[in-house]
């Protein structure tokens, strides 16, 4: 959609500021003519295209004009954050279309067009009407950014015409599925999805760090790009703090901590300077003094580490690192050959030569113990030392 084709539409009317909540000022509708209007279908006819409706405020000197938000078009508000702010710039990266700067001159409006068949709605039955899914703000107070889509609000956007994007209005529904699923979420993503979320050691490595102890400061830098207030003297900082924050949990890893800070708020076009992501990154690694979470220290492949990062053997992976790396005879005899096997075995060592000998039986000695249970204490017993040999 064209500018032009947005401004023929009659969906155009004035608003002026009202005293509202808290002290604060409000925008009220006001027609073309000069009389009341609104957003509901029932005020149609007071509607007018852009032309008449730029005429009818400077005859009214009404405050500014806006418009109906039509049904395949969608309006991203951010509010108080400046154009230089990364998360801003990081949102008019991902929506590229028509921008703007708000009324205030404190916030920035972005206009695009959206397919609705590839969005979450749902019909809310109690309204008797079409929104967005539950799960998801339209007005997240986390962030101070709001998302409204024309066929799901009754909302109208106001328009300066002050272009940051002076482009035509472009289909953004890949970014707003994005937005809502990065930004809007009432709650964190906890369950992996593979098509929504990519890599899942990726997806993991950030999920831990929202519960580590300063998981608060990790989600307001990560996820909302908010890093005043957060100890911080500058973004520059705050992008090698968390960088800090993302090594440890990836270990010395620069094409790690770079694809995952690239999926942050915090990321802008600065990080694309060779120069500087180099030097944040190798200060991030430095600032762990070699010391990593446990997840990310060397470690045999069979071990994976819980969200407490306490250690666990996974059998499958142990058994295919066995079946990898050692040589092994699998003898499987249920006569009292296989104990006599196991005896020798017990008398000398688990080992004849570089081969590891593993007996199973069901026969049981005279102890009630199996030929397997016995296997199994050998095993055991000599993990470590058959680790190391392997290794």
């Amino acid at each position: 959609m064209t500018l032009d084709e947005l401004k023929a539409q009659k969906i155009w009317f004035l608003w002026n500021y009202a005293p509202g909540k808290n002290g604060k000022k409000t925008k009220v509708p006001m027609s073309a003519s000069g009389g009341v209007t609104g957003t509901s279908d029932n005020f149609q006819n007071t509607w007018v295209d852009y032309d008449t409706a730029i005429r009818a405020k400077e005859k009214l000197s009404a405050a500014g004009i806006g418009f109906k938000v039509p049904d395949n078009m969608y309006f991203l508000n951010i509010n108080g954050r400046s154009l230089d702010d990364s998360f801003v710039q990081l949102l008019l990266k991902r929506h590229d279309t028509y921008a703007e700067t708000s009324p205030s001159g404190n916030g920035i409006h972005i206009l695009g067009i959206y397919n609705n068949d590839r969005l979450p709605f749902i019909r809310d039955e109690g309204k008797g009407r079409i929104t967005v899914a539950r799960e998801f703000h339209q007005k997240n107070p986390n962030n101070h950014i709001e998302l409204y889509f024309g066929h799901a609000t009754n909302r109208y956007a106001t328009f300066t015409g002050n272009a940051i994007n002076d482009k035509d209005l472009t289909d953004g529904t890949t970014a707003c599925i994005t937005t809502l699923d990065k930004d809007m979420r009432r709650k964190p993503k906890t369950n992996y999805s593979e098509s929504r979320d990519g890599n899942r050691e990726d997806f993991d490595i950030i999920c831990n760090l929202r519960k580590q102890k300063n998981g608060e400061k990790f989600s307001k830098l990560y996820d909302h790009g908010i890093w005043q207030g957060c100890g911080y003297g500058s973004q520059s900082e705050a992008d090698a703090g968390l960088c800090s924050m993302i090594a440890f949990r990836t270990g010395p890893d620069p094409d790690a901590i770079d694809r995952l800070f690239r999926e942050s708020a915090l990321y802008r076009p600065k990080w694309d300077r060779d120069d500087y992501r180099a030097n944040t990154i190798n200060f991030a690694i430095e600032s762990c003094n070699g010391i990593f979470h446990r997840s990310a220290m060397d470690h045999p492949p069979f071990v994976r580490f819980d969200d407490n990062g306490q250690a666990h053997v996974i059998v499958p992976l142990l058994a295919k690192y066995c079946r990898e790396h050692i040589q092994y005879i699998l003898v499987r005899d249920y006569g009292k050959q296989a104990l006599m096997e196991l005896e020798a075995i017990n008398t000398t060592n688990t080992y004849i030569g570089d081969t590891l000998f593993i007996v199973e039986s069901v026969i049981t000695d005279s102890a009630g113990e199996t030929a397997t249970d016995k296997v199994k204490q050998l095993i055991l017993g000599n993990l470590y030392e058959m680790l190391k040999k392997a290794s």
